[in-house]
């Protein structure tokens, strides 16, 4: 089954977001979702420890959106551990490559609150399996 979010317009309810990878579409959606959602708390996680330093240290992922234009919001940082970056999360916005996706999504799934909504920012047709991330998603956190 997928569910549709549906996010209210100019919502003030501060929301706790962590984004599923820091490559370049991972730190761009974060980078948005902080400017444009100033009052939320957005978590990237990455298994870069130089990309973690950077964002938290000095507000640019090192390896993509370089410059004092795409510094990093405060509302956004970055960690490398799962189970801080999913703590009390409301909402996943996941951009991890579709050929990656099931297993890192495999790994994390008793971590993934049940109802949290999972926002797929990832393309592509699985190489393998002929499989959509509509299909991939509910698969690998057995919600089938």
């Amino acid at each position: 089954t997928i569910t549709f979010l549906r996010l209210r317009p100019r919502s003030t309810a501060k929301m706790r977001i962590t984004v599923f990878g820091a490559g370049s579409f991972g730190t761009a959606l974060s980078y948005k979702l902080g400017v444009n959602g100033d009052h939320h708390t957005v978590t990237m996680l990455t298994r870069n420890e130089a990309v973690r330093d950077g964002i938290n240290n000095n507000r640019v992922n090192p390896d993509y959106l370089i410059g004092a234009k795409y510094a990093m919001p405060e509302n956004v940082s970055a960690t490398s551990d799962v189970e801080e970056a999913l703590r009390d999360v409301e909402m996943i916005v996941h951009t991890i490559p579709m050929q990656s996706s099931f297993e890192y999504l495999r790994a994390k799934k008793d971590l993934i609150p049940h109802d949290c909504p999972i926002v797929s920012a990832s393309k592509g047709i699985h190489s393998e399996t002929l499989c959509f991330m509509s299909d991939v998603i509910p698969d690998a956190l057995d919600k089938s």
